[in-house]
């Protein structure tokens, strides 16, 4: 397993047809959630964090 601060997470973001697009990669889980949170805000799509190792979603953030 790797320590959670050195690790990079991949924020995607979920299109309408619940298509995955890619918008960038935050290396930290907390610093990545925080992004996530933080994109989540300015606008009404839902993102999510996925963990590219362990091929699983982290978190995710639903439409406002």
């Amino acid at each position: 397993m790797y320590p959670s601060g050195d690790h990079t997470y991949d924020i995607f973001r979920r299109l309408p047809d619940g298509t995955p697009i890619w918008v960038e990669a935050v290396k930290g889980e907390e610093s990545a959630r925080q992004r996530m949170a933080s994109l989540a805000r300015m606008n009404s799509c839902e993102y999510f964090l996925y963990d590219v190792p362990l091929n699983k979603i982290m978190a995710s953030s639903k439409p406002s």
